[in-house]
């Protein structure tokens, strides 16, 4: 973890204002604002979900919207998540994690831009390889044989029009 980060996404002067901010905002879009607002770098990609590729990431997704009830509606690529909240510095980051939660409330969940990209063709997310190689050791059954930087089905859908285009 940069300490670029630990002090760009520290929480600003006032942050009971803020909270008390967040707990005012009547919809999804005031909640985004206010975050933008805050921490205009937070969110640098957003998709609408995993890569089939990666069921285990889905259900695991899928079965926290339903614990919490709500459904899933997106993934947010973030530049930092803040340490833990056992760490003794995660009181520093009460504003950003609260942010994150309320996200996670609605449906969303945050991973962090260094862990995932997106499907150059589909935009789908898929682990970035230094994940997929750890997930990939310690869990071997969690995740695909192979890494790619695109969906299995976007590589069909690729090597299928390469053929039809041959065959032109």
């Amino acid at each position: 973890m940069s300490d670029k980060y630990l002090e760009k996404y520290k929480n600003p002067e006032n942050p009971e204002e803020i909270l008390s901010k967040l707990r005012e905002c009547s919809s999804l879009e005031d909640i985004k604002k206010l975050i933008y607002g805050i921490f205009p770098d937070l969110v640098k990609e957003y998709t609408r979900g995993y890569s089939s590729d990666y069921p285990y990431l889905i259900i695991t997704w899928y079965t926290l919207c339903k614990a919490i009830k709500t459904e899933p509606k997106g993934i947010i690529l973030v530049e930092f998540v803040p340490p833990s909240i056992k760490d003794d510095i995660s009181e520093e980051y009460s504003v950003l994690r609260k942010f994150l939660d309320v996200m996670t409330a609605n449906g969303f969940v945050a991973r962090r831009n260094e862990e995932f990209m997106l499907c150059n063709k589909c935009g789908l997310a898929i682990p970035r390889h230094n994940l997929y190689k750890y997930v990939k050791f310690r869990f071997p059954d969690k995740f695909p044989d192979k890494w790619d930087i695109k969906c299995s089905e976007c590589e069909v859908y690729v090597q299928e029009h390469k053929l039809q285009e041959t065959n032109i």
